[in-house]
């Protein structure tokens, strides 16, 4: 059976409109299964906060996956949610009042 690896991919550019954009540095993050990262956002302090769907970590078919990343690059902090079945985050916001994420998803599991 042919296997799928996809990963959730953290690329950040910088640039002005009449220079040339530079990568800032680029992130995998994912395992032997799928991996899809739905949404970025950069967050108050230029943190990075990517939120997907992983099979390769967790206890369930999927379950919803939030990492973030500093300024370079590097994980801080990572984040699975779910129960036996399959659960997804689609989108999510960043409330810098309370320093809190708001997810937005499914979840199959009771």
């Amino acid at each position: 059976m042919l296997r799928f690896l996809a990963s959730c991919m953290v690329l950040a550019i910088s640039g002005t409109l009449n220079a040339q954009h530079l990568r800032n540095f680029y992130n995998r993050v994912g395992g032997s299964g799928i991996d899809v990262g739905h949404n970025i956002v950069v967050l108050p302090n230029n943190d990075i906060a990517c939120a997907g769907t992983s099979s390769s970590f967790g206890s369930g078919q999927s379950d919803a996956y939030l990492v973030v990343f500093d300024s370079l690059g590097n994980e801080k902090w990572s984040k699975t949610f779910g129960g036996s079945l399959a659960e997804q985050i689609y989108d999510f916001k960043y409330n810098p009042l309370d320093s809190c994420f708001i997810l937005v998803g499914y979840s199959s599991s009771n």
